[in-house]
């Protein structure tokens, strides 16, 4: 799931003026997302150049489950990235926004596996989303010609913390592959990659869902899946 990019404005350059088109769980999620980086964090996982930061308002079993998460994302990145963009260009039937090829490759390269400019880390804040009985995750959307990430600590995320670990209802509370999937395609929305005609079958969601499968979803996925929410 993702903002509009009224919303990325008031992110990026503080528009305060943007703030008063959200309402609701969204104004909630807006404000922990625009103040990621002044919020009370914890480094839960550092991985080469790629840094993980969960808001303290996680508790500990959540703040392990991000951090297997995220090593999970960065090593399929690594090894099964060929596999996981096959996998999701095959499955994409709509909005497919030229995400195949060397510019999606630089952007993962440039997340995972370099640094910013200064030689500084490339950090990921997440914080919480709550009370949304519909999406596990959401995320501003970027510009895809902008230089990313140029400040290195440019990415966040939000995941819904009733969703997240053994005190929850949702099915799949524990499962690592399912939330590396979700961090994932919430770090595609910070690229600047949306689903503006939905979800099924965009490039970003099949981008998630590959990367959960390690580029090969089961054939039977879309009989079984339908109590998974939205990114």
């Amino acid at each position: 799931m993702s903002f509009s990019r009224k919303f990325l404005k008031y992110v990026l350059v503080g528009s305060v003026s943007a703030v008063v088109v959200l309402t609701g769980l969204v104004s909630i999620a807006a404000d922990n997302l625009g103040t990621a980086y002044i919020q009370p964090r914890t480094l839960v996982y550092a991985g080469g150049s790629f840094r993980v930061l969960a808001e303290n308002g996680f508790d500990q079993e959540q703040k392990q489950l991000i951090r297997e998460a995220s090593i999970r994302v960065r090593e399929r990145m690594r090894s099964q990235r060929s596999a996981i963009l096959a996998c999701a260009n095959k499955r994409s039937n709509r909005d497919k926004q030229s995400a195949s090829g060397k510019a999606i490759n630089d952007q993962i390269d440039q997340v995972f596996f370099k640094t910013a400019s200064g030689g500084r880390p490339i950090n990921l804040s997440v914080v919480r989303l709550w009370s949304d009985s519909e999406a596990a995750g959401l995320a501003p959307v970027g510009t895809r010609d902008y230089q990313f990430p140029e400040k290195g600590d440019l990415l966040r995320i939000a995941l819904n913390s009733d969703d997240l670990g053994s005190k929850s209802q949702y099915f799949l509370k524990n499962d690592i592959d399912y939330w590396a999937g979700v961090i994932a395609h919430e770090i595609l929305h910070n690229l600047g990659y949306s689903h503006p005609n939905g979800y099924e079958g965009s490039f970003i969601k099949e981008f998630g869902r590959c990367t959960r499968y390690s580029g090969n979803v089961p054939a039977d996925f879309n009989l079984t899946s339908g109590q998974e929410k939205n990114e």
